[in-house]
């Protein structure tokens, strides 16, 4: 029961996440990821005590396999490209 409640904000956090990408909305993103940072706290805190053995070890690495995944969208969506910076030859 309560991997399905933390399964489900996560979604929305990562709903949140994409929505703010496709609208280009910081805030949007910054909620999204606030989120995410709160359900993955909870879970590495508080709910990982109670496992023990191999359901513990395959929750790490799902876990960080999220955290993965989220880290590489976020750097590839969630930054403006650098503007290219132009050069003059000679003085």
């Amino acid at each position: 029961m309560r991997s399905a409640f933390n399964v489900t904000w996560l979604l929305f956090g990562v709903g949140l996440l994409a929505a703010g990408f496709w609208r280009e909305a910081p805030a949007l993103r910054h909620a999204g990821m606030a989120l995410v940072c709160i359900v993955v706290a909870k879970v590495f805190l508080i709910d990982m005590a109670g496992l023990e053995g191999l359901l513990r070890v395959l929750s790490f690495l799902g876990l960080g396999a999220a955290l993965l995944g989220l880290g590489y969208a976020y750097r590839r969506f969630g930054f403006d490209q650098p503007a290219e910076v132009t050069t003059r030859d000679g003085p």
